[in-house]
């Protein structure tokens, strides 16, 4: 079976060449027990070592089953180990964290069998070996002379005609040395047996034959014929009978390496909690900086925004209209309404950039600058005027919201009733002056004021105030429509004083009509002689953006003649608007305007949100522009600056994690080189190894990516407005980046460290751990 034609064996030892085997000539066959004894450094164990192909020889010849060895390589050798040679050590080297059952079991799945199958034949050779009821115990937790059966029945599940056998006895007592060594003995009736042993006499009575090992030579070879027993069939007179033993089964390495990744994360509790939680860690700080790198890659967060083309310049704003300039139909609205990300569609776009004040000393003040004696005597301040203290209160249109927006009271239906967003329900019912203006248009002083109903309630603090749909409609409307503003920066846009705006007022009859001061301003003087219609056709030739040329309207008489050179003016039919404002009613208004919507608002969740709604807009055929962006076009240094920081930190704190990953996971792993050392023992090839690796991390860290996930969504459900925040910046191909950049991470690390196990731990003798 094993013939040696003079091997020798040297090792280098810096300058000097040690001889480890010299012109060593023997030959194994199947049933023998073969005992090797010799004093220390006699070269016992190296022999052991060159015949199970653990270390090399550089002179002679080893035969296997009459085929020579010395143009093996490595996979050679280990093809050799894995179906030749069985081990029985010493110290055992059992997998301390598996079960009796698993140890042997990889054996067999090493040697290719499938699990089912290995685990009916480990239970019968657990039998064997008298451990059936230690079944599901650890190897830890097993006694000496237990663990050296368990190392026999794991030699014996390999299935070859060769056993090597290190001092297996040489850590237990003298019963349970016995108990081996008969065990040994009737396993060597089918196999051969070759054991090293310091001490003889307890093998005495078993072994057919003794070598004595001296100085690295054979000094003698003594067959004990009283334990001769039958050797059996030899292993190259293979028939039909025996042809399944004889066939090496083919092995699925990436199968088997599964296998043992499960196995390990099954067994090795403590080892999987260690890796898993710092895994979660990295993987939720990489999600975290990752987010923090995404959420400020769009340089628009470093801009400050200019009012040249929008004054509205919500991040939560979309302008969209047809590319034709048709009117947006429900149709229309309703299909925006239900894209994703969308919370509602306002149908009048122009009227979003109108701002509105309503609350004193907040929004605006009101200032008087002349006073009026009346017959009384009385002195009673009139011509009042207002000043905005801020412009950012937008117009919103009450189509935003349905019933259930609402904590009380009910939608606006006229002209004069909103809703307020308030937690104050006293305002419910109540009347509210209300000054609209249009920044865009109109110069920066003159508003429309109106009577507001508050018929509504919003269930929020924010001060939100949304209009009707007949009001946002009458300001888009009289919007400046020459140039829509959509696209690009109007150049052409003017405030302009001549310009009449026209209001509505249903309590006005017929043709009626009621002015301004301004208008009154600018009509000047009035004749009692001269004519409604006159004064109508001079105002509007000042304003060409009508429906029709000219319509008669009859404007209010307010003035009367008191003397030769005075009139007495009736303040009661005047708008008291300072903007240049006609009121006529709805019939009138509508005759003049149109009454469409060809530009809508569609507001967001988010500016996170905003490329990928306004993709999918685009998408759809309509026109679209975000004015947030549009109207960011000058960068600001403390916005850079801080942006700069902010990308900094985030791409150094990625790369910091990413460094101690590998440098604590590869400390981490080296833990477990004892393990895949012994593998490597009983039979595994680098390649199994390897798998095992990989297939491990990867579990441990999609696990942790799964978990990293749940927690940010928990984060979320419990607003945490910082995780919020980078959560909504997060798309799809976000998500496959931040997978495959983790992952990618946890493979270059497992090459690496399988890199390391092939250098540094090749096993080139029994006694290595």
């Amino acid at each position: 079976m094993i013939k040696l034609s003079n091997v020798s064996k040297y090792y280098n030892s810096g300058a000097n060449v040690v001889l480890g085997l010299r012109k060593i000539n023997l030959e194994f066959n199947k049933g023998d027990f073969v005992a090797i004894t010799g004093e220390s450094g006699s070269g016992k164990s190296t022999l052991l070592n060159v015949i199970s192909g653990l270390d090399s020889y550089e002179d002679g010849e080893i035969y296997f089953n009459g085929q020579p060895t010395s143009h093996y390589d490595q996979c050679d050798w280990e093809e050799y180990r894995k179906n030749s040679i069985g081990f029985i050590f010493q110290n055992y080297n059992l997998i301390d964290s598996y079960t009796v059952l698993e140890n042997v079991l990889a054996a067999l799945l090493i040697k290719g069998y499938e699990k089912s199958e290995a685990k009916i034949k480990a239970r019968k050779i657990i039998a064997k070996v008298g451990l059936t009821d230690k079944e599901k115990n650890r190897a830890s937790q097993l006694s000496s002379g237990q663990k050296q059966r368990l190392s026999i029945a794991r030699a014996l599940a390999k299935e070859t005609d060769v056993l090597i056998a290190d001092e297996p006895t040489g850590n237990l007592d003298v019963e349970n040395g016995n108990q081996i060594i008969e065990l040994l003995y009737e396993i060597s009736k089918e196999k051969l047996v070759i054991m090293v042993t310091h001490n003889f006499d307890e093998v005495k009575d078993y072994a057919t034959r003794k070598i004595r090992m001296y100085d690295g030579e054979v000094q003698s070879d003594i067959v004990l014929e009283k334990n001769l027993k039958n050797i059996g069939t030899k292993p190259e007179e293979c028939d039909a009978k025996n042809e399944k033993k004889c066939t090496i089964k083919q092995i699925n390495n990436k199968k088997t390496a599964w296998e043992f990744a499960l196995l390990n994360i099954k067994s090795q509790p403590k080892k999987v909690i260690l890796l898993f939680v710092f895994l979660l860690f990295t993987a939720f700080s990489s999600y975290i900086f990752l987010g923090g790198l995404l959420s400020n890659i769009d340089d628009t967060t470093a801009k400050t925004f200019s009012y040249s083309a929008f004054y509205n310049g919500s991040n939560k704003r979309i302008s969209v209209r047809k590319p034709n300039g048709d009117e947006m139909t429900d149709e229309d609205i309703a299909w925006l309404n239900n894209v994703d990300k969308v919370v509602g569609v306002d149908k009048y776009d122009l009227a979003s950039d109108m701002c509105y004040a309503y609350r004193k000393d907040i929004d605006y003040k009101k200032f008087y600058h002349t006073k009026e004696f009346f017959d009384d005597d009385s002195e009673k301040p009139t011509d009042s005027y207002i000043v905005f203290l801020n412009y950012n209160n937008y117009i919103m249109s009450s189509n935003l919201l349905n019933k259930d927006n609402l904590s009380c009271g009910e939608l606006p239906k006229d002209i004069n009733e909103v809703v307020i967003s308030s937690n104050n329900k006293e305002l419910l019912g109540t009347t509210i002056k209300f000054y609209l203006s249009c920044q865009k248009e109109w110069p920066k002083d003159k508003y429309i004021e109106k009577d507001m109903k508050v018929v509504g309630l919003v269930n929020s603090n924010s001060g939100q105030v949304y209009f009707s749909d007949k009001l946002t409609g009458m300001m888009a409307a009289t919007a400046y429509q020459k140039e829509r503003y959509f696209c690009y920066v109007n150049k052409y846009r003017r405030k302009a004083e001549g310009v009449v705006n026209y209001s509505i007022n249903d309590e006005l009859e017929g043709t009626d009509a009621k002015l301004s001061y301004k208008m009154y301003n600018i009509i000047g003087y009035i004749p009692t002689n001269r004519s409604s219609m006159a004064i109508k056709s001079n105002i509007m030739k000042n304003d060409p953006y009508f429906k029709t040329s000219c319509i008669d309207l009859n404007i209010l008489d307010s003035f009367k003649r008191t003397s030769e050179t005075s009139l007495d003016v009736d303040y009661d039919v005047f708008n008291e608007s300072s903007a240049t404002i006609i009121e006529v009613n709805s019939e009138t208004f509508y005759k003049m305007y149109k009454d469409i919507a060809e530009q809508v608002t569609v507001y967001i969740e988010d500016y996170a949100y905003a490329d990928k709604v306004y993709d999918t807009i685009i998408q759809k055929g309509y026109e679209a522009v975000i004015p947030y962006k549009m109207g960011s076009i000058n960068y600001s240094k403390e916005k850079v600056r801080a942006r700069l920081v902010t990308l900094l930190i985030s791409f150094s704190a990625l790369l910091i994690i990413f460094f101690l990953e590998v440098l604590i996971i590869k400390s981490l792993l080296k833990y477990k080189k004892g393990d895949f050392v012994i593998f490597k023992l009983i039979g595994m090839n680098n390649k199994i190894v390897s798998y095992i690796n990989y297939f491990e991390l990867l579990v441990y860290q999609l696990f942790a990516i799964v978990c990293s996930m749940v927690i940010v969504w928990i984060l979320c459900l419990n607003n945490v407005t910082y995780i919020i925040n980078i959560f909504k910046y997060y798309k799809l191909s976000h998500y496959i980046i931040y997978v495959v950049l983790n992952v990618l991470v946890l493979l270059i690390l497992g090459n690496s460290y399988n890199k390391y196990l092939k250098k540094n731990f090749s096993i080139t003798s029994l006694s290595d751990n």
